[in-house]
């Protein structure tokens, strides 16, 4: 692609790489395609040399680059529940079809980054929970135009690499702790908001003491595809309360703890075909959490091993510092 000065009588079809000022007030703006009006427009004003961008026999324009990769990122739009939103000059979206968290081949994207810098392409994190209609990718092409061969190198890395992962769980229920005297406690609007963005329906919130027998039984008449446990004062052994109940209920316990600050208390566990997750207090309030990561995965389907809750100790450390030296 040349990219540089050219006489103004030359530049015909070639892109205006800088803003010119013209009579009157009129300017033509960067990244005009230049025409025969334009050619006008420039001689009148007694320009005569530009800077411009032009297109040779192998280039292709940067707004068609982006749109190619773009399309070969999601080849199946319908199944990866993505649409492709076209942007300015050279830039093109991928958007969310539906709730859910966002899966991400990060060894192809890695590759697709490294063809040459001019291309670039950006997702959201991995398993990042989104809404219908976020962005999840943006692909921009930084230059007027790119090779085809270095288009063609990152298509080439670029098929399946991101798509949706919609909730599975339909429904939910909630089962929360209460210690004799205690105020009820609150927790079940944070709850039904979480569920509610990724679709999930609360069908169930029961208060029970806190005892091993009454959690217990609250447990065997559970509903729902989902089973979340809140106890009136944190899980923090094996014997505890809540993992105890489980058992007695005829399910199994499979996790204790969170590698996440300050709420490591956190469970998992199941009754048949239903998950369990015990939740830390920080799940009361609306704010995100460490534990969010793990019930949005949870719900869209995304398999949980002792190794990906290991990984969430990267970035797991949220406290609050006060700055002081």
């Amino acid at each position: 692609m040349f990219f540089g000065p050219r006489e103004t009588t030359k530049s015909k079809g070639a892109i205006l790489a800088e803003e010119i000022a013209l009579a009157e007030g009129k300017v033509l703006e960067k990244g005009t395609v230049l025409g025969p009006q334009e050619i006008a427009q420039l001689t009148m004003a007694n320009i005569k040399d530009i800077t411009v961008a032009a297109l040779e026999g192998h280039d292709v324009d940067a707004s068609t680059a982006a749109l190619k990769i773009a399309q070969a990122m999601v080849p199946h739009l319908d199944d990866a529940l993505v649409r492709i939103v076209v942007g300015p000059r050279g830039r093109v979206s991928l958007v969310a079809n539906l709730a859910g968290v966002v899966g991400i081949d990060t060894a192809a994207l890695m590759q697709m980054n490294m063809v040459e810098g001019v291309i670039s392409i950006v997702t959201v994190p991995q398993l990042y929970r989104v809404a219908k209609g976020d962005e999840i990718a943006q692909v921009n092409i930084l230059s007027y135009g790119v090779k085809r061969s270095s288009m063609g190198r990152v298509i080439a890395e670029a098929h399946d690499v991101i798509y949706v992962r919609g909730a599975i769980a339909r429904t939910a229920s909630l089962v929360q702790t209460v210690v004799q005297g205690a105020p009820d406690p609150k927790g079940e609007a944070a709850i039904r908001m979480r569920l509610d963005r990724l679709g999930v329906k609360l069908i169930q919130s029961t208060l029970v003491s806190h005892s091993m027998q009454a959690l217990a039984e609250a447990i065997i008449e559970v509903e729902g595809d989902v089973l979340l446990i809140m106890t009136a004062t944190p899980t923090q052994d094996i014997k505890d309360i809540a993992p105890r109940a489980i058992v007695a209920a005829g399910g199994v316990m499979t996790r204790l703890g969170l590698p996440a600050a300050p709420w490591p208390h956190f469970f998992a566990g199941g009754l048949g075909a239903v998950p369990i997750l015990g939740l830390p207090d920080c799940m009361r309030d609306p704010d995100h959490c460490g534990a969010d990561l793990v019930l949005e995965r949870l719900i869209c389907g995304v398999p949980i091993t002792d190794e990906d809750i290991a990984r969430l100790s990267i970035g797991g450390l949220v406290a609050t510092r006060s700055g002081a030296a």
